[in-house]
């Protein structure tokens, strides 16, 4: 039994690092990834239940320890990029002026750290207004107006779904964050394919 979950596991982890062939196996995929810590959480509690049965047990922690650190490149991978981030953006971005939500003690000068995705965002509140009304449907927009007073700049938030499911309502944590740090936002509906 734990050598089923391990290879179910570790196929799921092989998602994390190659590019998936199908559009469901990359919905998949975007799970396997942002989820990968609960994944790799799985995987350790099931290499740690294996040590007590004798079947398989050098194959299964092989495949189990290959896994568990397949899921945890996600998480490698985002701290080596946000080791280079501030430098990439200043490079990218120097020729924009300055004045834009520089020095904000809201925002934060550490992009990623492990820490950060165990903590929750303080909600903004929002207003939602209909933007669109047609036969079959209305469209509707959440409004997250900035936390600093004074002309900020706006986020229009565009939510996924591939044009097939998804929602406005489907980023609240980013909204409020952004909201928080100075930006006014808004997070759209848009009509899905049929």
């Amino acid at each position: 039994f734990r050598l089923v979950i391990l290879a179910i596991l570790s196929l799921l982890s092989l998602l994390t690092i190659y590019p998936a062939p199908t559009s469901t196996l990359w919905l998949v995929s975007v799970i396997a990834s942002e989820y990968s810590i609960f994944f790799a959480g799985l995987t350790f509690i099931t290499l740690l239940s294996g040590f007590f049965s004798s079947c398989c047990v050098i194959f299964g922690t092989v495949i189990g320890l290959i896994t568990l650190f397949l899921f945890l490149t996600p998480i490698i991978r985002a701290h080596f990029i946000a080791q280079q981030l501030p430098s990439n953006l200043k490079q990218a971005f120097n020729h924009i002026n300055k004045n834009i939500v520089l020095n904000d003690k809201l925002s934060t000068t550490e992009p990623f750290t492990i820490s950060k995705l165990f903590q929750s965002t303080r909600k903004i509140p929002y207003q939602t207004f209909t933007y669109v009304t047609y036969d079959d449907i209305t469209l509707k927009l959440d409004y997250y107006p900035s936390a600093i007073t004074g002309k900020r700049p706006c986020v229009l938030v565009i939510h996924g779904g591939s044009w097939i499911s998804g929602s406005r309502k489907q980023l609240p944590e980013l909204n409020s964050h952004l909201a928080r740090i100075g930006y006014h936002v808004v997070a759209i509906n848009y009509r899905l394919a049929p």
